[in-house]
């Protein structure tokens, strides 16, 4: 268990494609995230934390992800698990119902005392995320975002999507397609079809 402070910023496409050439990025990589909660996709406005199941290349892991006092830090612990699939059902069980869907390509780098990832994020748009690792001051973002030409964070992209639901009917049909897309790929159809029928999971 741990603490994670991040930050993230919106690239333009131009600056995306620099920060590419600026760095030895690691391959790319996609990272799937599916949360669940409580209160289904705004558990963690509504109750502070959300159960994360992440699917990297075809290796998933179950992870918790809490809100603490400090903003842009999260209180976040991770196991591994055979499958995503498996995990869901049990969860579901549990009482936890799906939340949100994150699907993007990542790279990432370690720049002095930070984790810099480089998100393009399907339906959002491209990001770099910058993590604080060990002991490093807050002040030290105010440096390397200087260095990087980076402007006013921004917020999670959890809160993103949601805020983009909410503002555009046609974003949120669009986004409800591609989650149903992510959800099958991942073998998530009886979790699906569980939230949509509104009734706890049977086996």
């Amino acid at each position: 268990m741990y603490v994670e402070r991040e930050w993230r910023f919106r690239l333009t496409e131009d600056r995306y494609r620099r920060l590419k050439c600026e760095f030895d990025w690691s391959p790319p990589v996609r990272v799937i995230d599916v949360t669940l909660g409580l209160d289904g996709p705004v558990s963690m406005k509504t109750q502070g934390w959300v159960a994360r199941l992440r699917w990297v290349d075809g290796v998933s892991a179950l992870q918790y992800k809490g809100a603490t006092a400090a903003e842009n830090a999260y209180l976040e612990a991770e196991v591994g698990v055979e499958t995503v699939r498996g995990a869901a059902e049990v969860l579901s069980l549990m009482g936890l119902r799906l939340g949100l869907v994150i699907d993007r390509t990542r790279r990432s780098v370690r720049v002095r005392d930070a984790l810099l990832t480089l998100d393009d994020v399907a339906g959002l748009g491209t990001f770099v995320e910058v993590e604080l690792c060990g002991g490093a001051a807050d002040h030290e973002l105010s440096v390397l975002a200087a260095e990087l030409g980076l402007a006013e964070s921004c917020p999670a992209y959890g809160d993103q999507i949601l805020h983009s639901v909410e503002s555009s009917p046609e974003w949120a049909e669009r986004y409800a397609r591609a989650k149903v897309e992510v959800i099958s790929e991942l073998g998530l159809e009886r979790v699906l079809a569980v939230e949509d029928a509104g009734q706890p999971t049977r086996s």
